[in-house]
């Protein structure tokens, strides 16, 4: 039978076991601001290669959606596979490598640590291998979206390009 100075005990190893998962989301963002703040030169460009990734990822998307440009969309598909290449051979996105060395954090890894808390797992622990997926992905898409319009050129079946 337990008595109610175990029970204490227990309460008390639950309180101060300080894992990554009891830590609240203030906290993080306090310690994120933090370690920010230690160095705040490597802060802004942390923050601006961050940025950069965003642009890219962005106005790639916009690209996919919107031009019928097959010169474009190929010029698109020529940087994808460079970008992947340099994956390959530095086994990380370099604007990934800068921003681990400025903030100290990447943008692969948040959405892996949020996808995690969302409870989808990925079969890899390498950030490597789902950078590169993801880029092979797109670059698929792109691929395939030249070659339908080429196709529909073929045809003579013009797409609303104003």
């Amino acid at each position: 039978m337990e008595t109610v100075e175990d029970t204490d005990k227990e309460v008390y190893k639950k309180e101060n076991n300080n894992t990554k998962n009891d830590i609240n989301i203030v906290r993080e963002f306090s310690n994120c601001i933090w370690k920010l703040s230690e160095n705040p030169l490597d802060a802004v460009f942390g923050i601006y290669y961050m940025i950069l990734h965003y642009i890219f990822i962005v106005l790639g998307c916009f690209v996919l959606l919107f031009e019928t440009n097959v010169v474009s969309l190929t010029v698109v598909v020529i940087l994808l596979t460079l970008d992947g290449m340099a994956n390959v051979v530095m086994h990380d996105c370099p604007l990934t490598t800068l921003e681990q060395k400025y903030l100290k954090t990447t943008m692969s890894g948040q959405r892996k640590h949020f996808l995690q808390n969302c409870g989808i797992m990925f079969k890899c622990n390498d950030i490597y291998e789902s950078q590169l997926e993801l880029i092979i992905n797109i670059w698929s898409l792109f691929a395939a979206k030249i070659l339908i319009l080429l196709t529909l050129q073929f045809f003579n079946k013009k797409i609303v390009n104003a």
